[in-house]
């Protein structure tokens, strides 16, 4: 199976035999990389290795004994192959039995009869001996290409060739039996004349034979079927009627020996829906079926839901049918395994999506191959255990988009409760006209009685048989009919019952028959007793009378304990799991549950890994209800025995630790998806008990009745103090981060209103509330990363960081860049290919975000964690610009509307499907409303009135006059209200009568000095606001109209959204900002600023004042939570002190432009527009700031002097140069007006000195002397250099060389028209062609301040974009607009000037015969096509660093072009590469040529803008080199233009 199915369900072994059981990874016995299947005994796979390696030493004297007889020869020796790969890829041993015989017999045949001479054989005989081989050859070869597989290709496909090598063993041992059971050789020898009669005969016998071979199978497999004790204890003999109709639809032979069906069977219909209430037996023809269609090889997948586990989760079901189909048919998984790579995240998408994705796409493609089955049968067990809060089913309304035609050829048998959500769901007319509805209840009663009847004398049958002295008359009629009323129809009570009777235990089936009538008899009389409420009596009675048995044969005290953990457990646990949270020793459970046999089913004995369960919810529904278990002994308090739990949880997990499953530092890099044998490994550092505590202690503890002081709160507050992290590390590794965040707001919930002694362990539950929230996909994808990421990228002050960062291993430090403390934002969501997003709405709980984009897509999220839930885009309207958008109040639907696109489409949430669209004459829908009880919506335009429509009957519309609408909102009460560009606010009543009238009139209109952009109304519809375009909010009171208070908002243009959280709470956004204001004082109270806005919204969903804004030209959507809500932060502040809450150095608002560190890496300068700031990477401080006047539009230049301790950077014309050592500014040099500056080198070897080149193609170059102003020594003016405006500029480490490329229109070439090629030094690979030229001309020029003359010049097809230097100045790179990379060898031009200087005028000569120097190129692409504004060779010289990646070096180029700039460095020294890509900072050592590793997930806040590079204004105004690193010193800026500076010099040490 590929790693990329890997989040899907493992099949479930049912006593040998796979049934696929839809039971999540977390809850499958051992680990997602071991086959559920019990191990064979060692003692078995010796007798099959004794076998084969037998039979192999036969063939082998066969093959070399026989050389006269070739066919003989040649099945030998296929024979040999298929009997090698046997032993490779199955341990099957009766199948190798069968065949070690029929070749024995094969041998003796060949030994005794077969003439010496093969010439003599009879022509019969020799054509039966080369069908024989042929036959054998052609397995073989089919056994060959199992061989032939890779080690990878084996390991996932090890299942699917076991069962290959199987299949052709069983078919090599028909073939022989049929070649003997054709007449022995002597016969063939003998009466070669009746060939054909004993041919005829044969024939009949190999039927005869194949018949006996299926037999075989059949008895194996039922000896196989050892089945599982649920089987055995809930099923009674199969309920004929039902189970007939069933089965029918697959015309199963095994009906001929049933009844007929008491519901006839549709075979037509795709789906089959069985309802009965709880007790039917719904569960066990479930199982039956699954049975039966397993055994005829038809059943394609099952999901056997559960109350108490994870296949609760509706978003279980579809992906663990979809892994198993994967399992099953080679077609389906690689068509899944392609949409898998795609969108790895569909694993928890909503329902509707994964069948798209994972089930309906995948059985397209693979029913197109044609070699799928016509009927595959699907098993959905108790779907209404299933948690599903919808009105109606979300997996029937998923399943009503797709069936019949997109899903088949699948036959879907679901069972149920008859809850309401389901009906509904079946009452949809696309599903109701493709489901065969099957009642139980409608059974006749007679029929189910006489079921239970049978079960029942079958049962009691096997009593009499086992027990010595039963009478064969035993039980009388009278006990067996009063037994059959006590049943009430109830299969429950039947398997129950027969349990209790037939007792091992106690051996006495007659007295236990007694004592059940006796207290049935008595219940059913008193009517379950005067304190009972139960509406089965007559079972708790049952119940009672089971617990009662127990008390006299097991220690109650421990009994008790082990029946309130399962009960209250959310998952089934195995007896070493149970043992282990309860702290019993081993052995105990299954020595003292057998008392309770009757109502707990109980794994075998060599079982490890099969969970102990109760047969039934209601028994433990029956003993943690008062008013049922109203015997006080058997009552199981709830909030006690919670309490009880969570503390064995707390004491689990004191043995969590840092890489709990010792993972190796070289695999510490990886995703957990990607660390070899991880679920093995897991599985043996973490139990089963110690997953169970991390995933459920706060639900028990948020159950359980606990007090301040008490032992749970002491036992919570050592976890929190000790283990938060290593908490957080497990549920990485299980995937379960999810659970994190609701199980530390229940933990602080259950803290606020205890008077706690200590804050500090509910501070760190909240700061790691947050750090899941923030970190939520890096924590789901590495479980390393929770201290790679958590730890560093937590704000400076923070209480987690402070707290666990000493025993937490090493990793990257963030010298600048995090935020002191928490911000009010809790996720930051960037969405790939999606902005700008303008159209922003919560759902009315609060979890969940819609956000629509400029692509038509509306994607929805979890507010929590950021996760995208669902995508929802109309498959033949795909959409324009989604510019409004609305849940519904109950936020199962959403109205959605475009920009241009002149529709409004109505979404079903669940589903994903777009249930209606309107269209209209409209350009644009400017708002959207939902009236409060969702029955009508409204509509508002640009260029057309209001439109208002009734769901229930969408065609019928009300049109309103107000056009040109910006704004639309339904009070509670039912009242529109719109706000338009004509400046007024108006008020509607939109009462029944509206729908009648021809004509509306408003109630109110409020008048404005500015349009309203944005229109609110508080909750008790007392005061209006209206935000308007001018940026103030204008608040109204709406009884009498009268205007109260002005709101001055923002200054930078309109108002986005407004809303109310409460009457006196007011939120507001901007494009730059957004505010919270105290409404009775017309006061502000909060202001938070964020460039760059494009869309708002605002939530009180779940009681917490929400926000959202999505980012402008980034797809970036933050979730935010105001402060004034969030009275937790002020708990963090009392934790940590206040004296340590500092302040972050304030950055400048418009960010840094240029970023560089220092060469030895001591030092980070970043230019901002009026100011230089220096930082020291050794404590995180800021070293400088200077400051100047501001600069203009051109970015900055920074370089820094080779030993790292002076900094220049410039300014328009000037060069601005910062001695680091002394602190203090030592030169400005000004030079005049010769445009921006390119480039700036510092050089000199003797005196400093720096060189410069401008954009006008001059050339400048100063003398430096501390204490002295900066002397001018050398002017080369751009006539000169013949680089008037140039692209990109690099000065050589000398300053000697400089690199320049020009684009120049050829009408503007000036002297280039007569600077021939052959009047340079070095030749060109492609010399200038002026008359080549149309329109721009591109060269690549070098010119040589020293000598003032030009060197070399390349012409060029694609503008040159950025150059380069090596540190040697023997290379030069440079790289063009459409990502391509060209490396040149300057060493021959260095050789010719070192020896000959650079004076050309001798190549003027015709006479000359100077050897010119050549230039070598080497072109390579940058891997894509986008323009390179920034390049450099890596510091070891092996690779190409361009923007935030790097290419290596291609093997073609010389070795000596490789070289290192810094000689003597050994490969375990060699530098490290940092680059980033898909939202990680990675490094690499290039020179090794090993693979790069993680390093950390950046947070979307802290990530760099990938896409800068290739956003271009002008040739000197490029917003490049905003990525800098030397050593392990990273520094760059990011999207929000902030500086962020790392160190990871510690990572990995």
């Amino acid at each position: 199976m590929p790693p990329s199915l890997s989040a899907f369900g493992r099949p479930f072994r049912l006593a040998g035999r796979t049934i696929r059981k839809g039971t999540p990874v977390s809850q499958q016995p051992g680990s997602d990389a071991q086959s559920t299947s019990a191990r064979e005994p060692s003692r078995t796979r010796n007798i099959k290795d004794t076998a084969i390696n037998g039979l192999l030493l036969a063939l082998r004297l066969i093959k070399e004994g026989s050389p006269s007889c070739a066919p003989l020869q040649g099945a030998a020796a296929a024979l040999l192959v298929i009997l090698e790969t046997y032993q490779q890829f199955s341990s099957t041993v009766e199948n190798i039995k069968t065949l070690e015989e029929r070749i024995n017999e094969l041998l003796t045949i060949f030994k005794d009869s077969l003439p010496a001479d093969y010439a003599s054989c009879p022509p019969a005989l020799k054509k039966r001996l080369d069908e024989f081989e042929r036959k054998v050859q052609s397995i073989s070869a089919d056994a060959k290409k199992l061989q032939s597989q890779g080690q990878i290709a084996r390991f996932l496909n090890a299942s699917e060739s076991a069962k290959r090598i199987e299949a052709l063993v069983k078919t090599l041992s028909e073939h022989i039996q049929v070649f003997i059971a054709q007449g022995t050789v002597a016969i063939e020898i003998a009466v070669d004349e009746v060939a054909a009669d004993v041919r005829q005969g044969l024939e009949t016998v190999s039927k005869d034979i194949k018949g006996l071979n299926e037999r075989l199978a059949i008895e194996r497999a039922s000896a196989e079927l050892d089945l599982l004790a649920i089987r055995n204890v809930l099923r009674p003999p199969l309920r004929h009627g039902s189970t007939t109709a069933i089965v029918r639809t697959y015309d199963d032979p095994r009906l001929a020996s049933l009844p007929d069906p008491a519901i006839p069977a549709l075979s037509d219909r795709a789906i089959l829906w069985l309802y009965a209430l709880a007790g039917a037996g719904k569960s066990t023809l479930a199982l039956t079926v699954a049975e039966w269609w397993d055994e005829d090889d038809v059943l394609g997948a099952t999901f056997f839901c559960a109350r108490d586990s994870d296949r609760s989760d509706i978003r279980g079901i579809f992906r663990t049918i979809a892994y198993q189909l994967a399992c099953r048919f080679p077609e389906f998984r690689e068509a899944l395994s392609k949409v898998l790579k795609g969108d790895p995240d569909l694993h928890s998408s909503v329902p509707s999506r994964q069948l798209q994705k994972l089930i309906a796409e995948p059985l397209e493609v693979a029913n197109s191959s044609g070699r799928l089955p016509s009927r595959i049968a699907i098993v959905i067990d108790a779907l209404d255990e299933c948690t599903d809060n919808e009105a109606v089913s979300t997996v029937i309304k998923s399943l009503a988009l797709y069936v019949p035609s997109k899903l088949v050829p699948l036959r879907i048998f679901i069972t149920s409760r008859p809850a309401e959500p389901i009906t509904r769901g079946f009452l949809q007319k696309a599903i109701l006209e493709n489901t065969q509805h099957l009642p139980l209840a409608q059974v006749p009663e007679h029929l189910t009685r006489r079921d239970i009847s049978t079960f029942f004398q079958s049962r009691f049958a096997e009593m009499r048989d086992c027990y010595f002295g039963i009478p064969s008359d035993w039980p009388p009629q009278q006990q067996f009919d009063n037994l059959l009323d006590l049943a009430e129809l109830l299969f429950i009570f039947a398997a129950t019952a027969a349990l209790f009777i037939g007792n091992a235990k106690i051996r006495d089936p007659e007295a236990q028959l007694t004592r059940l009538l006796e207290s049935g008899n008595a219940a059913a009389t008193s009517g379950g007793g005067s304190m009972s409420t139960s509406a089965f009596p007559r079972l708790d009675a049952l119940y009672e009378q089971v617990l009662v048995d127990a008390v006299e044969k097991a220690p109650w005290g421990i009994l008790k304990q082990i029946l309130g953990m399962l009960a209250l457990a959310e998952e089934r646990l195995t007896p070493t799991a149970l043992e282990s949270l309860l702290k019993l020793s081993p052995g105990v459970v299954r020595r003292v549950l057998p008392a309770l046999s009757a109502v707990v089913v109980i794994p075998a004995l060599d079982d490890e890994t099969t969970p102990i369960r109760l047969i039934h919810l209601s028994f433990a529904n029956f003993i943690v209800d008062p008013a049922r278990c109203t015997d006080e002994r058997f009552f199981v308090q709830p909030s006690a025995e919670h309490a009880a739990i969570a503390m064995r949880c707390f004491e689990m997990m004191r043995s969590l630790k840092v890489n709990i499953c010792d993972i190796d530092v070289k695999e510490q890099h990886l995703l957990n998806s990607e660390i070899p044998d991880l679920p093995r490994k897991v599985a043996e550092h973490v139990p089963a008990a110690l997953v169970y505590a991390c995933k459920y202690w706060s639900l028990h503890l948020s159950h359980a009745h606990v007090d301040a002081d008490g032992k749970v709160i002491q036992l919570l507050e050592e976890f929190c103090m000790r283990h938060l992290l290593h908490w957080l590390e497990v549920l990485s590794l299980v995937r379960c981060v999810h659970i994190a965040i609701e199980a530390l707001q229940a933990a602080y919930a259950l803290l606020k209103p205890l008077r706690l002694q200590s804050k500090v362990y509910a501070a760190l539950i909240i700061e790691c509330e947050r750090a899941v929230r923030a970190f939520y996909p890096a924590l789901s994808a590495s479980f390393m990363q929770v201290y790679h990421t958590v730890l560093p990228f937590s704000p400076l002050v923070s209480l987690l960081r402070k707290h666990y960062a000493e025993a937490s291993p090493a990793t990257v430090t963030v010298h600048t860049g995090v935020e002191p403390v928490w911000s009010t934002t809790l996720v930051s969501v960037t969405i790939v290919n999606s902005y700008p997003i303008r159209a922003l709405d919560f759902s009315p709980d609060g979890s969940r975000i819609a956000c629509g984009s400029i692509l038509g897509y509306i994607r929805i999220l979890d507010v929590h964690t950021g996760t995208e839930l669902q995508v929802l885009k109309h498959p033949k309207h795909p959409g324009h610009w989604i510019s409004s958008l609305r849940f519904s109040p109950t936020g199962k639907q959403i109205l959605s509307g475009e920009d241009c696109g002149r529709e409004v489409k109505l979404w079903d949430v669940a589903t994903g499907a777009c249930v209606h669209v309107w269209e209209t004459r409209s350009i644009s829908c400017a708002a959207l409303a939902w009236s409060p009880d969702g029955a009508y919506a409204a509509s508002g335009w640009e260029d057309e009135p209001i439109t208002l429509w009734r769901l229930a009957s969408p065609g019928k519309t009300v049109m309103i006059q107000h056009d040109d609408v910006q704004a639309l909102l339904f009070t509670s009460d039912g009242t529109l209200v719109s706000g338009s560009s004509d400046k007024t606010c108006k008020v509607w009543n939109t009462a029944d009568h509206l729908w009648e009238s021809t004509t509306t009139s408003p109630t109110q209109t409020l008048e404005h000095d500015s349009e309203v952009c944005a229109v609110a109304a508080s909750p008790d519809n007392s005061l209006l606001a209206c935000g308007l375009k001018t940026g103030q909010i204008v608040l109204w009171r709406r009884s009498d109209g009268q205007q109260l208070h002005t709101l001055q908002g923002a200054d930078d243009g309109e108002v986005l959204s407004v809303a109310f959280y409460s009457k006196f709470r007011l939120a507001a956004g901007f494009k730059s900002s957004v505010k919270l204001w105290d409404t009775s004082k017309a006061a502000p109270l909060q202001v938070l600023n964020i460039a760059g806005i494009d869309g708002v919204a605002f939530s009180s969903g779940g009681g917490h004042k929400m926000y959202a804004v999505s980012r402008e030209d980034s797809g970036t959507v933050d979730i935010g939570q105001w402060s004034a809500d969030m009275r937790r932060s002020k708990y963090v502040r009392r934790a940590i002190g206040e004296s340590n809450v500092v302040a972050a150095i304030e950055e400048p608002q418009e960010g840094p432009a240029k970023v560089s560190v220092s060469p030895n890496g001591h030092f980070v300068a970043a230019a901002y527009k009026s100011q230089l700031r220096v930082w020291d990477t050794s404590t995180g401080q800021c070293k400088a700031i200077i400051t100047h006047s501001p600069r203009n539009q051109s970015t900055p230049v920074i370089a820094w002097s080779p030993a790292g301790d002076a900094v220049a950077w410039t300014r328009e014309a000037g060069i601005h140069i910062w001695d680091i050592t002394r602190a203090v500014g030592s030169w400005c040099i000004q030079r005049g007006d010769d445009g921006p500056i390119l480039a700036v080198s510092f050089t000199g070897v003797e005196s400093p000195e720096i060189v410069s080149a401008s954009h006008d193609g001059s050339f400048w170059r100063w003398g430096l002397a501390y204490g002295s102003p900066a002397k001018q020594l050398t002017i080369i003016e751009p006539w000169e250099s013949w680089a008037n405006e140039a692209n990109a500029h690099a000065v050589s480490p000398d300053g000697r060389w400089v690199l320049y490329a020009c684009s120049v229109w050829k009408e503007g070439i000036g002297r280039g028209e007569f600077i021939r090629s052959d009047y340079l030094l070095a030749k060109a690979n492609r010399p200038v062609s002026i008359r080549r030229s149309r329109g721009w001309h591109n060269t690549l020029s070098l010119y040589d301040m020293t000598a003032r003359n030009v060197l070399w010049v390349e012409s060029h097809d694609i503008a040159i974009s950025s150059v380069a230097f090596s540190e040697d100045g023997t290379r030069a790179l440079a790289g063009n607009e459409s990502g391509e990379i060209f490396l040149y060898d300057l060493s021959q031009l260095h050789d010719s000037v070192r020896h000959t200087g650079s004076d050309t005028s001798s190549l003027a000569s015709s006479s000359s015969r100077v050897q010119r120097p050549a230039v070598p190129e080497y072109k390579f692409s940058s891997g894509n096509s986008n323009p390179l504004h920034h390049i450099s060779f890596s510091s070891d010289a092996q690779a190409v660093l361009h923007g935030w990646s790097y290419s290596c070096l291609p093997h073609d180029i010389p070795d000596h072009l490789r070289k290192h700039s810094t000689p003597g460095v050994c490969p375990s020294e060699a530098p490290f590469h940092y680059f980033v890509k898909n939202q990680w900072l990675w490094r690499v050592r290039v020179e090794l040529d090993s693979h790069p590793q993680r390093v950390c997930w950046i947070p979307p806040t802290l990530r760099p803008d990938l896409d800068e590079t290739t956003r271009f204004t002008r040739s000197y105004d490029l917003k490049t080199c905003s990525w800098s690193a030397k050593g392990h010193v990273i520094a760059y800026i990011s999207k929000l233009r902030r500086l962020v500076v790392l160190e990871a010099s510690r990572y990995g040490s």
